[in-house]
C-alpha cells in the first residue's frame, strides 16, 4: 500500500520534496508470529516421540521441580584415624 509522506512545518512550509512511500500491511506482525507458531509445532509434530518431549518440557515447568543434582562427596583430608 501506498501512501503520500509530506514534509510540512509549522508554519505551513513544505521544507523537503514530498515522497510516496510504502507503508507495512496490518496484518503483517500477526501473520509473522502465526507462521513462526505454525512452524514451532510441525517441528515438533515432526519429531520422534513427540509426546514424550512436550510431556517433560511441561512436566518441568508444571511440577516446579529442579533437575537433580548430582551429590558431591565432601572432601577428604590427608590424615586417617588409627
Amino acid at each position: 500500500m501506498w501512501s503520500l509522506l509530506e514534509w510540512i512545518d509549522a508554519s505551513g512550509r513544505h521544507f523537503h520534496p514530498s515522497e510516496r512511500v510504502r507503508l507495512q500491511p496490518w496484518w503483517s506482525v500477526p501473520a509473522t508470529v502465526g507462521v513462526l507458531l505454525l512452524g514451532a509445532g510441525i517441528s515438533l509434530w515432526l519429531l520422534p516421540q513427540r509426546r514424550r518431549l512436550i510431556r517433560r518440557f511441561a512436566d518441568h515447568f508444571a511440577n516446579g521441580k529442579r533437575p537433580p543434582v548430582d551429590k558431591v562427596e565432601p572432601a577428604r583430608s590427608g590424615l586417617t584415624k588409627l
